[in-house]
């Protein structure tokens, strides 16, 4: 069975396993987040709807990261972005790029939902990780962008470490984002 995580809110919390926690420490992950916010400007709204979640990522560090660099597009109760499957097969780790209209504060109201569950910051940008798979092979690393969530996910995982793969291309990924 393939778990679909679409790096949603309820794909995640609809996603049939729950991962253990190993695997998902904080090593890679520097800082502490702060607390949330969740107003925004008209400029940050502007700035959300034109982001193109897609290209977060280059070609090259796709390849790096075991995927094709052609996607399937990912729209799904108002999220969007790419899904990017393994190289070799459509069954094997895939990287899901998405931008999401939640907030930060909605998954914390959740955050027990969760089998892991974790606020954390990605080169400084407040966000957090969340896993529902139980055979340790997915997670997404979600970062606040305009008050609402830029998130990546590695599903499929063989490495041990999804919620680390994760965070690493978010460090990649979170530079590419507009800043306030």
């Amino acid at each position: 069975m393939i778990v679909r995580i679409r790096v949603l809110a309820g794909a995640v919390l609809c996603a049939a396993a729950l991962v253990a926690l190993t695997g998902c420490g904080p090593t890679t992950v520097k800082g502490d987040p702060g607390p949330t916010t969740t107003s925004g400007s008209a400029g940050d709204s502007t700035a959300f709807a034109s982001l193109d979640a897609c290209k977060l990522l280059s070609a090259e560090e796709l390849q790096q990261a075991g995927v094709q660099t052609q996607s399937i597009p990912l729209n799904e109760a108002g999220e969007t972005g790419c899904d990017f499957r393994n190289a070799t097969d459509v069954t094997g780790r895939r990287v899901q790029l998405v931008k999401s209209p939640d907030t930060m504060d909605s998954f914390v109201a959740r955050s027990d939902g969760f089998l892991f569950f974790k606020k954390n910051t990605v080169n400084g940008r407040q966000g957090f990780q969340v896993s529902a798979s139980d055979k340790n092979s997915e997670c997404s690393q979600f970062m606040v962008f305009a008050s609402k969530l830029v998130a990546v996910a590695v599903t499929g995982d063989t490495s041990g470490d999804p919620c680390g793969d994760a965070t690493k291309l978010a460090q990649l990924a979170e530079p590419r984002l507009p800043k306030k």
